[in-house]
């Protein structure tokens, strides 16, 4: 019997102790038998703590990683064996991320209600001869954003007691008058 295998899928999974995982789903098939496998890849710890959001580049080139314990932003080549790139620490924890119009640009949402657009490095722009820490500089541009429930709910609330104030004086010149 021959057996036909063919990759399916590759799918990167991140951990609460900070570890990204790497794995394959391969399929194998024989007649009609089948057969599927998941085989480990790679497997890197760069956080400290729980991996909350991890994207990959429209061309497949560069993983970016959050995390929510160390507030890092991890950068890695995958066309280079995940090598890293660098990391930036950040100002909280990240909560989500997504790409910008332009593929060399990620959108971090902060824990903090602030959003970050983070340019991403080029493998090999970072001199990590000393540390792959990466200094943010020029590379980010902030947006905070103020939430403004609580105005409406006050604005609500002085609507309800105004209109309980005029219902008060409506029925105090209706008694007064009988």
């Amino acid at each position: 019997k021959q057996w036909y295998q063919r990759r399916v899928a590759i799918t990167a999974g991140g951990f609460s102790d900070g570890v990204i995982r790497v794995m394959t789903l391969d399929y194998a098939e024989q007649e009609s038998e089948y057969e599927l496998k998941i085989s480990l890849q790679h497997a890197l710890k760069p956080h400290k703590g729980e991996v909350t959001a991890m994207i990959i580049d429209d061309e497949g080139k560069t993983l970016v990683t959050g995390s929510k314990d160390d507030c890092t932003l991890f950068f890695f080549d995958i066309t280079s064996n995940y090598l890293p790139i660098g990391f930036m620490k950040l100002e909280a924890p990240v909560t989500t991320m997504a790409w910008s119009n332009s593929s060399k640009r990620v959108l971090v949402g902060l824990s903090s209600g602030v959003v970050l657009e983070v340019e991403c490095p080029d493998s090999g722009e970072v001199d990590s001869s000393v540390t792959y820490e990466i200094q943010p500089g020029s590379k980010i541009n902030r947006y905070e954003f103020k939430s403004i429930g609580y105005k409406i709910k006050k604005a609500a609330h002085e609507m309800v007691k105004i209109k309980k104030e005029k219902s008060t004086d409506c029925r105090l010149c209706v008694d007064t008058t009988a």
